[in-house]
């Protein structure tokens, strides 16, 4: 029995591999190591020798070497290899490889862009309607997506929006629509009572029988009554303003003559003359004509003037 040296032992321990040797003449084991398994066989056949040259003995992949005595066996644990036992190829494919590799990735290509295709086709026609709606949605247009395909979490929120905003500018609508109605409502009840205070503060300006300060006061009340009467008609404007129902009458007009105005109808309700007003310009500026609205004009200027008598 051969042995191996002390430094190839240790190597084929530390490896869990272990050797045989067969003999030539009679195919049996002539020597091993001691870490032999027990299932491997000590006699073999033609046969066998022919599988473990290719491949395995009992599951063990085995490697094979010449020695002068016979053939040389090592073995491996059953995890460590994994082999190929019929390593042979057709002439024909070896011959062809590169045409039929060239084929097989053309192939492969072709099914790949006929899918991205089709996945992209399916996609622009689920994300169109979604853009046309998130597009739509500033416009405040009524918006319905399909809620189908991989989009259809993103088509449901979409219209979910859409109903909330649409449910918001009605409830803004209704607000503003009873807004507008109360004014106009007010300013048609307050006109009635007003024109009957205007129309007796008229009677007691003009009766004689009054004193002068009578007659003035009666002015003052008959005046301050058409300053409600302006109020509401100021009030009414806004309201037609905000939905673009005022009509806006251009036209030439002398502002300095209309500022004129507004001050001497100021200076007479001051019977008291708490709020004295003094009129600075130059002599000869009489007039400056201007585009606009005489009486949208005259409301900006008394309100001006009002403004400055409340806050200061």
């Amino acid at each position: 029995m051969r042995k191996l040296s002390e430094r190839l032992s240790k190597e084929l321990n530390s490896k869990n591999t272990w050797a045989i040797l067969i003999d030539n003449n009679t195919k049996n084991v002539i020597w091993h190591t001691e870490n032999l398994p027990n299932e491997i066989p000590t006699e073999y056949s033609l046969s066998d020798i022919s599988m473990l040259t290719r491949g395995y003995i009992k599951g063990y992949p085995t490697f094979t070497g010449e020695h002068q005595d016979g053939l040389v066996v090592l073995g491996f644990p059953k995890t460590s290899y994994w082999k190929h036992m019929y390593n042979s190829w057709d002439y024909w494919f070896i011959a062809n490889f590169f045409k039929i590799f060239l084929l097989v990735l053309g192939g492969n290509i072709f099914v790949i862009f006929v899918i991205y295709m089709i996945a992209n086709t399916r996609l622009l026609k689920s994300v169109n309607p979604i853009l046309n709606g998130i597009g739509n949605l500033p416009l405040g247009k009524q918006i319905h997506v399909k809620e189908k395909g991989v989009l259809s979490e993103i088509a449901a929120n979409i219209n979910e929006t859409s109903e909330i905003l649409e449910t918001k500018d009605y409830e803004l609508k209704r607000k503003e629509t009873a807004r507008a109605n109360w004014i106009a409502g007010v300013s048609h009840d307050i006109r009635t009572p007003l024109s009957m205070v205007m129309g007796y503060a008229a009677q007691l300006e003009s009766d004689t029988q009054l004193t002068n300060e009578q007659q003035q006061k009666a002015a003052v009340i008959r005046r301050q009554s058409e300053r409600i009467k302006n109020l509401i008609n100021d009030l009414n404007l806004t309201s037609k303003l905000e939905y673009n129902m005022q009509p806006i009458n251009l036209e030439k007009i002398n502002i300095i003559s209309i500022i004129r105005q507004v001050i001497v109808d100021f200076m007479n309700m001051d019977i008291s003359e708490q709020y004295p007003i003094e009129w600075i310009t130059d002599d000869h500026i009489n007039t400056c004509f201007v585009n606009g609205d005489k009486g949208l004009l005259r409301r900006a200027i008394t309100n001006i003037i009002q403004n400055s008598i409340n806050h200061n």
